[in-house]
């Protein structure tokens, strides 16, 4: 502590220990570490008051997916040395203006909203005391820095995928409200995968009903999806099929494999970077983290990566 109060020049230092540390300091050819200065002056601020070592989790929908995205969280945040509270978020106006007065009186800055199916209107947070990252959304409101996965690319590839195993007309059949979270990336780069002469054919339905009868009238080899009941229904008519979202009804189909851990790991890391920059608020023009996973298929017990 002594030493740490003659690099940061405390006054209540004796004249003669000074001498006897910076001499000590010029001997060992000491030099601070800018980025442990930085934390521990967010850390404890002015007067030695500790208000920057805990991180809020929001959890939005309580689903598995949020689960193994807070895992994540709780890796990094350890590693890094903060405590994390986790809160169960609802919708509600008044809820969310408690939650956000909790979190402030107990000097808590870092946000992380957990992944969530649908859109969400954050109200009632003030939000120049808070530096809040999103995970796997685009679309809140406000609009706010996130970490997300590249739905764009995953959708491109995956269209590469089964023309590769020589498909040539290609569907895609997503849930509408899985298609809305993407901001229409997965449509966006469905479209680019297939090319100037190949139509596009989409169905947004939430439900398999019908499917069948509309993959069959479109004359469909292949199809891109997110319906993880899926696979019963089309596989035994020989179309073959890439899983754009993680959880695969089977893993000997084609699928995209990510670790969700990963958005929560990278979520802290932005989280921490805003806060020891003490960027508080929303900027107009959010930052935002994509990731990239990769395509995969069985082969007996194991998975190798797809090559395009």
């Amino acid at each position: 502590m002594t030493v740490s109060r003659v690099v940061r020049d405390v006054q209540s230092v004796a004249p003669e220990t000074v001498t006897r540390v910076r001499a000590a300091i010029k001997k060992l050819g000491y030099q601070p570490d800018p980025a442990l200065s930085a934390l521990a002056a967010y850390r404890y601020g002015e007067g030695g008051k500790n208000h920057g070592g805990v991180l809020a989790f929001l959890d939005c929908d309580g689903t598995q997916y949020s689960d193994l995205v807070f895992q994540g969280v709780q890796s990094e945040a350890q590693h890094l040395g903060y405590k994390l509270e986790y809160i169960r978020l609802d919708r509600g106006f008044q809820s969310q203006q408690k939650v956000s007065r909790h979190l402030f009186n107990c000097g808590i800055r870092g946000l992380l909203i957990g992944p969530t199916q649908t859109q969400w209107e954050f109200s009632g947070w003030d939000w120049t005391q808070f530096a809040p990252v999103s995970l796997c959304a685009l679309q809140h409101k406000p609009s706010m820095p996130a970490v997300v996965m590249d739905y764009f690319h995953s959708a491109l590839t995956a269209c590469h995928l089964l023309q590769k195993q020589g498909c040539k007309r290609i569907g895609c059949i997503v849930p509408r409200r899985m298609e809305d979270r993407t901001g229409h990336r997965w449509l966006g780069g469905y479209h680019v995968g297939l090319g100037d002469k190949a139509k596009p054919c989409i169905n947004v339905s939430e439900d398999a009903s019908g499917l069948k009868e509309w993959t069959l009238k479109e004359k469909l080899d292949g199809v891109l999806t997110a319906h993880t009941d899926l696979w019963s229904i089309l596989g035994p008519l020989g179309i073959r099929m890439a899983y754009l979202n993680v959880f695969c009804p089977d893993p000997e189909i084609p699928h995209l494999a990510f670790d969700p851990a990963w958005i929560g790991i990278e979520g802290v890391g932005m989280v921490h970077q805003l806060l020891l920059r003490h960027e508080w608020g929303l900027s107009q023009t959010p930052k935002m983290l994509v990731m990239q996973g990769r395509w995969v298929v069985g082969s007996g017990s194991t998975t190798r990566p797809v090559e395009f």
